[in-house]
Formats: C-alpha cells, sequence, structure tokens
C-alpha cells in the first residue's frame, strides 16, 4: 500500500541522551542485534541518529515509485531537500518538505539479501524467498 507511515528517523545533536530520555519516558529499548541505534516499537522502527542540530522526527512514508513521489512533491508545492539516498540493506528516499516546511520522506525497501524492492505487506521476498518481518 502506498504512502503508508513505514519508518521514523529521529536526529538529535546527542543519541544516547535521546535513547535515555526516551527510554524514560516512553520505555523504549534499543534493539542491540540492529547495528545501529535502532528503537523497535509494537508498529514502527525508529532510528537515531547523532551529530543532528536540527534536532527533529521525520516520519517516512512507503511509495511504489520513488521517482514519481518525488515529482509530485515538487508539483505540489513542496520541495526535496536532500538528494536520493540508497542503501542495499534498507531502501532508497529522499528528505522533502512540504508546502508548509513539514519535514518527512518517501522510501521504497529493499530485501536486504538479493536488493528487490518490496512491498511493506510482503512477509516474504517474491525473488530470493527471504523471510521479511510482517508490516
Amino acid at each position: 500500500m502506498s504512502g503508508e507511515p513505514s519508518y521514523v528517523e529521529l536526529g538529535v545533536p546527542d543519541a544516547d541522551r535521546a535513547v535515555a530520555f526516551y527510554g524514560a519516558v516512553l520505555r523504549w529499548a534499543v534493539d542491540p542485534s540492529a547495528g545501529m541505534t535502532q528503537i523497535e516499537t509494537s508498529t514502527l522502527s525508529i532510528g537515531v541518529h547523532g551529530g543532528d542540530s536540527a534536532a527533529h522526527f521525520e516520519v517516512l512514508f512507503a511509495v511504489p515509485d520513488l521517482d514519481a513521489a518525488l515529482a509530485a512533491v515538487a508539483a505540489a508545492g513542496g520541495e526535496v531537500v536532500s538528494p536520493v539516498t540508497d542503501s542495499p540493506d534498507f531502501g532508497r528516499w529522499a528528505e522533502c518538505q512540504d508546502d508548509q516546511g513539514v519535514r518527512f520522506g518517501p522510501v521504497i525497501f529493499h530485501c536486504p539479501p538479493c536488493k528487490q524492492v518490496v512491498d511493506l505487506g510482503w512477509t516474504e521476498c517474491t525473488a530470493c524467498g527471504n523471510r521479511l518481518e510482517p508490516s
């Protein structure tokens, strides 16, 4: 499905402080198997990165076609504010802002072993059979 909130990124000056704060307030715990500062909630994964003076939450929304989504952002009066990032173990996305300055990101996801674009509703990659986390 297109447009589903699918991932949240928290950018802060100090990632350890953010993890401690939200751990105390919301009982978030870091997933040590993620290899980065990753929080798993019952509905969304949250990546936490430090060194970001903007200090913001950014929601990523699943789209079937990133290029079409970026064109739609511009056509609707928004702006693409970063280059497209392509991470083979995650997917392709770009940071955007709407016509009022709210930041968000359209994203398409990849299956980590084979890099096939996958739909959030899939539980198994149709290209390689890799078991995917259910959406």
